[in-house]
C-alpha cells in the first residue's frame, strides 16, 4: 500500500477502516500528498486508496498514461481540503479573489469525479 504519512487525519481515517475489518494496513510507500503515489501505483509497486482531487487531477493530467483505475468506496471516507489565511489582519480584495477561484476550481474537479463535496467555512472562533 502506499498513503500518507501517519499522522495525516485521511490517513488515521484509513488507518481506522483497516482495523474495523481486522485487516492489517502495511503501507510500504509514504508520500506527503497522493500524486507522488501515482507512479508507483502505474508501476505495479503498489496501491493507494486516495482523495477525490487526486483523483480529478489523475484523469486530468493523465501521468499514468492510463495505467491507473479508480474505484469507488461503496461506504466513501470523509476528506477536508482548507484555506488558511492569517488572523491577525483581514485579507486584501486580491487574496478574497483567489481564494474564491480556488474554491471554486476546486468544487467544480470534485464534481467532476462526482465526489459529491460539501462546502462550508469555519471562522475564527471554529464555529461553521
Amino acid at each position: 500500500m502506499g498513503g500518507l504519512h501517519p499522522s495525516h487525519p485521511f490517513q488515521r481515517k484509513i488507518r481506522q477502516e483497516f482495523e474495523n475489518v481486522a485487516a492489517e494496513y502495511n503501507p510500504t510507500v509514504i508520500c506527503q500528498y497522493f500524486l507522488p503515489l501515482i507512479p508507483f501505483v502505474s508501476s505495479g509497486q503498489c496501491c493507494s486508496i486516495v482523495d477525490p482531487l487526486t483523483v480529478a487531477t489523475e484523469r486530468e493530467l493523465n501521468f499514468s498514461n492510463g495505467k491507473v483505475v479508480f474505484l469507488p468506496f461503496t461506504k466513501p471516507l470523509s476528506y477536508e481540503y482548507a484555506i488558511l489565511e492569517p488572523n491577525h489582519r483581514p485579507p486584501s480584495q486580491l487574496a478574497l479573489q483567489t481564494k474564491a477561484g480556488w474554491k471554486a476550481e476546486v468544487l467544480r474537479m470534485l464534481d467532476g469525479v462526482k465526489a459529491n463535496p460539501l462546502s462550508f467555512w469555519i471562522d475564527e472562533a471554529g464555529t461553521e
